[in-house]
C-alpha cells in the first residue's frame, strides 16, 4: 500500500476551486504549479518528496504565459530537452541553486558557493540533481501577467489569494521556501508573516559572500529566517531573471551555509 501522498492531485483540486474563484476571462490565463515532473516516468515525484528530508520550494512571481503548467517544464515536447539540459540562464540559476541547497552540509560548507555550481566538473552532477530529485515550482501570482509584474499587482493578488496559497503550502510542506522576490521584498514578507505566522521569533542569517576571486566579504543583512517550532527555512533571493551575475546565488548559499553549521541535522 502506498504510504504517500499525491501531492499534484491534491493541487489539481485546489486549482479547479481558485481557478473557479476569477472571472472568465482571468480563467483563460489561470497557472498551475507544484511538484516538477521528471523525464524519467519511473520516478514518482510525489514519493520522493515524502521522503525528503529537504523539501525545497521555488516561490516566483507570475508567468507570462497564460494556461501555463510549470510541472511539465521537463517533460513538454517543445522545451522539455532544453530545459532538462539547462540550456537558458533562468532555469540553469534556479538548478544551481537546488543542488546547492540539497547538498550543502557541515563539513563541505566551504564548498557549496558560486564557484563550485559554476565549475564545468559539477556541470553533470548539478543537471543529474535537477532531474532526479524532487522539488517544487510555485508561481505566487496565478493568472498571467506580461513580461514584468509590479510589487503593488503582486500583493495585490497575494492578499488577494492567501488563503489559497496558504493551502497550497499546506498540502506541500515545503522545509526550504526561497522567495524569489525581485523590486521588493513582497514575496518574502508574505511567507514569513502569513503562511509561518508564528509569535516566536525566528532565528536570523546573514553569512558571508564567496566571491568569485575567492575573497570572502561580510553579509550581514538578514536573507535567511528560521521557524524552530516547525523546522523550516526561509530564503530570501534574487529573482533568476535579475542581472547580478554571482550574487544570485550567493545570496542564497551565504546564510544557508551559516544556518547548517548550527544545524548540521538538517
Amino acid at each position: 500500500m502506498e504510504k504517500f501522498g499525491k501531492y499534484n492531485e491534491l493541487l489539481n483540486t485546489l486549482f479547479d476551486l481558485w481557478e473557479k474563484s476569477y472571472d472568465e476571462n482571468d480563467r483563460e490565463k489561470f497557472c498551475r504549479d507544484g511538484l516538477m515532473l521528471k523525464f524519467n516516468d519511473s520516478i514518482n515525484v510525489d514519493e520522493l518528496w515524502e521522503k525528503s528530508p529537504r523539501r525545497i520550494l521555488f516561490l516566483l512571481k507570475d508567468n507570462p504565459d497564460g494556461k501555463h503548467d510549470t510541472r511539465l517544464w521537463l517533460i513538454d515536447n517543445n522545451n522539455g530537452n532544453k530545459n532538462r539540459n539547462l540550456k537558458t540562464q533562468f532555469i540553469k540559476k534556479i538548478a544551481q541553486a537546488f543542488f546547492g541547497l540539497i547538498y550543502c552540509k557541515y563539513d563541505n560548507t566551504g564548498r557549496i558557493n558560486n564557484n563550485v555550481v559554476n565549475s564545468h566538473d559539477m556541470i553533470d552532477v548539478v543537471k543529474k540533481t535537477w532531474n532526479e530529485l524532487p522539488f517544487a515550482f510555485v508561481e505566487a501570482k496565478k493568472v498571467a501577467g506580461g513580461k514584468t509584474v509590479s510589487e503593488s499587482q503582486l500583493k495585490k493578488a497575494l492578499q488577494r489569494d492567501a488563503e489559497f496559497i496558504n493551502e497550497e503550502f499546506g498540502i506541500l510542506r515545503p522545509n526550504v521556501i526561497v522567495c524569489c522576490d525581485s523590486t521588493g521584498d513582497a514575496l518574502f514578507d508574505f511567507v514569513t508573516t502569513e503562511f509561518l505566522n508564528s509569535k516566536e521569533k525566528p532565528q536570523e542569517y546573514g553569512g558571508n559572500y564567496i566571491l568569485e576571486n575567492g575573497y570572502v566579504v561580510p553579509n550581514l543583512k538578514t536573507h535567511l529566517r528560521y521557524y524552530t517550532s516547525n523546522k523550516t527555512v526561509v530564503i530570501k533571493s534574487y529573482h533568476p531573471s535579475a542581472r547580478v551575475g554571482w550574487k544570485f546565488l550567493e545570496k542564497i548559499f551565504s546564510p544557508y551555509r551559516a544556518f547548517i553549521r548550527d544545524h548540521p541535522d538538517f
